[in-house]
């Protein structure tokens, strides 16, 4: 996750959690991110406790304008917030052309 926004289970603040959607052919952790609709639970599984968030939104943002820097707010409420690449593949680059970023609060 992102160092400089909050821990997983904070009372404030975004957590920011990065994951491939794929890689060397092999299915990412986030590969199922743009199928996500509201209400969907995310669970991230702790040592010694499991923390729960429902998705309020998810969008696509075109690594041409990048993601909104909001997307990185270190105070406010808790959130977490989850990114990984998608849209059409640029087999030229070797890179997927957007972003998706799904946000969630706890549940």
């Amino acid at each position: 996750w992102w160092t400089g926004g909050a821990v997983p289970g904070d009372s404030s603040g975004t957590t920011v959690i990065v994951g491939h959607v794929n890689y060397s052919g092999v299915t990412g952790t986030l590969a199922a991110l743009a199928t996500l609709r509201l209400g969907d639970r995310v669970a991230i599984a702790e040592p010694h406790k499991t923390l729960r968030y429902a998705i309020v939104a998810v969008h696509t943002y075109p690594k041409t304008i990048g993601i909104p820097s909001a997307v990185f707010a270190r105070t406010g409420p808790a959130r977490l917030v989850l990114i990984t690449c998608g849209g059409p593949f640029d087999s030229a680059t070797g890179n997927y052309e957007d972003n998706i970023v799904a946000y969630a609060r706890p549940a």
